[in-house]
């Protein structure tokens, strides 16, 4: 990805943040790449990010930005949000207590009716739609999709169930033209999930659980967004453009 302006994790960034051979593992092959020298590099909090001693390490780690909602330690270093370009995206923590979640959702909405970007992104580690149903992504599907409607989210982008998904535009979880997009971008590991045809399966206008590595670009134009899926082997798994709501 010779032109890349920003990167972003949606979790599990290794099995174990606190084992430090994995850690120097996954650095050591940005740093090989130049990446982290030169790009902007965001991280999503993810189950395996607080195992452990994780949160903790996550924390101490990336220098996130101090806005968010959530004032318990160290989550409180795992939800925030920022411009980039012409777009607002706001980062949650998936792995927060049941109490924190309506405060974050609260400020969510409030941080995303603020923002005046073309494009609204949001990003999480459990996505609200899941691609398999034991993996434990109740409460993100409890909390955020009615906060995506209210703050009018252009896109929802998640991991955590080890496939690619992308669903028809969304409101109150059904299809609704200029409603959201949710996207699974979470076949990046050497583990994989089978879809068993229920969860996004319904909603779903690609899904792919080919067990196959895939990586995913965000191509914004101003009102235009491509959205570019690849597998490892430069197949093209899914290919197509959102227009703002703005």
């Amino acid at each position: 990805l010779p032109q890349e302006d920003l990167i972003l994790h949606v979790g599990d960034i290794t099995d174990d943040l606190t084992d430090y051979r994995l850690m120097r593992l996954f650095f050591g092959a940005m740093e090989g790449q130049d990446r982290l020298a030169s790009h902007v590099f965001v991280p999503t909090q993810g189950n395996h990010e607080a195992l452990n001693e994780g949160a903790e390490k996550f924390a101490s780690i990336f220098a996130n930005p101090s806005n968010g909602s959530v004032t318990t330690a160290p989550y409180d270093k795992a939800v925030y949000s920022f411009d980039y370009g012409n777009a607002h995206i706001a980062v949650l923590s998936t792995e927060v207590t049941e109490a924190d979640w309506p405060v974050m959702m609260k400020w969510l909405e409030r941080d995303m009716s603020r923002s005046r970007q073309t494009w609204k992104i949001a990003m999480l580690h459990r996505p609200p739609y899941n691609g398999n149903p034991a993996s434990g992504n109740e409460r993100s599907a409890r909390y955020l999709p009615p906060v995506v409607d209210a703050g009018g989210i252009d896109l929802v982008i998640g991991g955590h169930d080890h496939m690619y998904a992308r669903t028809v535009p969304l409101r109150a979880g059904r299809r609704h033209i200029g409603g959201a997009t949710y996207l699974i971008a979470g076949s990046d590991s050497a583990k994989f999930y089978d879809n068993n045809g229920t969860g996004i399966a319904s909603l779903a206008e690609v899904l792919f659980d080919d067990n196959q590595q895939t990586f995913t670009t965000l191509a914004i134009r101003g009102n235009r967004m491509q959205i570019l899926t690849r597998a490892l082997d430069g197949t093209v798994v899914d290919d197509t453009t959102l227009h703002a709501k703005r």
